[in-house]
């Protein structure tokens, strides 16, 4: 990012203002569904609200050895599913921040809406007012969109990632025992979405990368 912290997918899409075709395939994903960040990007808002209805929405980001950073989003509610991430991203915390991204503007879209993130670092930048440096670009379009969703109900709640199937059996215990203190009686379908997002993610380098 330069020095107005324009991502290179800001760029991308400042560009095709003259290329319209060009738009129009590459703001579409696999699922003929509008990318929601190319969205953003491209209209300057967030996407209008569709469904007077609760949403649940998962995202999660991965990075495999020296591959590409990317992440997947799913949407329990409606099933709609997102593999894939930005190109020539190669750090994990920026797949965790552009799948927060992603799934708060999919959850935009309902009246009420959770979002579940397994990354404390994403969890704090849209429930905390944090000023840092580091991917300031991405975290000044979350601080755009949280001011844009201020009139909705959507809430930012943290799982724990591999509940049910930590590598580290203690470990493993210790998880699922924080999400059934946490979410009493609904912990099983939290960890199965929590799951759907991580293949989801880490799929994603086969994914619709952008």
């Amino acid at each position: 990012a330069g020095e107005n912290h324009e991502t290179d997918i800001q760029t991308l899409v400042r560009n095709l203002g003259s290329a319209p075709a060009a738009a129009r395939t590459i703001l579409m994903d696999k699922h003929n569904r509008t990318n929601p960040i190319l969205y953003l990007l491209w209209n300057r808002q967030i996407p209008a609200m569709q469904w007077r209805e609760h949403a649940t929405v998962f995202a999660d980001g991965s990075k495999m050895g020296d591959g590409p950073a990317t992440y997947g989003v799913y949407n329990a509610t409606n099933k709609w599913t997102y593999s894939g991430g930005i190109r020539d991203e190669v750090d994990i915390d920026r797949a965790e921040l552009w799948g927060s991204v992603h799934a708060a503007l999919w959850a935009a879209m309902y009246e009420t809406a959770e979002v579940f993130l397994d990354s404390g670092y994403a969890i704090s930048m849209w429930t905390k007012d944090l000023r840092t440096e580091a991917n300031r670009d991405i975290i000044e379009m979350i601080g755009f969109i949280k001011k844009a969703i201020t009139n909705r109900d959507i809430k930012f709640r943290k799982v724990m990632s591999h509940a049910a199937d930590h590598h580290n059996a203690g470990e493993q215990k210790r998880r699922l025992r924080w999400m059934q203190e946490h979410y009493p009686g609904i912990h099983q379908k939290l960890i199965a979405g929590n799951a759907t997002a991580d293949k989801l993610a880490k799929a994603g380098v086969n994914g619709h990368i952008v």
